[in-house]
């Protein structure tokens, strides 16, 4: 996939200035439903993560990177579930409100897997709600497949929603 926002789209880490956009990201019960957890975050928990996180998949076993639009931060990336035997790791996405429907997720979602490849992953894999048209735009136009279907697996306020597993092969 190549774009214009692909071009303008990078990725960095975490630092002590990003603690208000993971504090409204964390705390954002509208991305819940999305693989948060719906845990409140308080601003000293999220600034000791920022402080002590090693921004290193292999010893923190996950990652987490700040997703810029030039100099602006507009969402954060996530690899987590990493399995290092298998080579394999869960993306999460999270696009602030005002950068959505842009394109910018899928480009965000490009680099990550580029820079999972750096990493020497072998494959990345996303949970996706069934109906969640952006969501699974997003990871169709970065190149992941769907391949599993996953029945009642998302809970979303009383009841259920099905989800699919979308895979990259890196």
């Amino acid at each position: 996939m190549t774009s214009s926002a692909e071009a303008t789209v990078s990725l960095r880490a975490l630092e002590p200035e990003d603690l208000e956009l993971l504090y409204a990201i964390e705390n954002d019960p509208g991305v819940w439903e999305a693989g948060l957890s719906p845990t409140l975050y308080s601003r000293y928990m999220l600034k000791q993560y920022i402080a002590t996180a090693a921004n290193d998949i292999y010893v923190d076993g996950q990652l987490r990177l700040v997703v810029q639009l030039g100099d602006a931060a507009m969402g954060l990336a996530d690899l987590t579930g990493f399995d290092a035997a298998s080579g394999r790791a869960e993306v999460g996405m999270v696009v602030v409100p005002q950068y959505r429907c842009r394109g910018l997720g899928t480009a965000a979602l490009v680099a990550l897997a580029a820079h999972a490849r750096r990493l020497h992953l072998h494959q990345l894999w996303a949970t996706v709600a069934v109906g969640h048209v952006a969501a699974e735009a997003m990871v169709a136009h970065a190149g992941f497949s769907a391949t599993a279907a996953l029945r009642q697996w998302l809970r979303v306020g009383d009841g259920y929603r099905d989800a699919r597993i979308w895979q990259l092969m890196l």
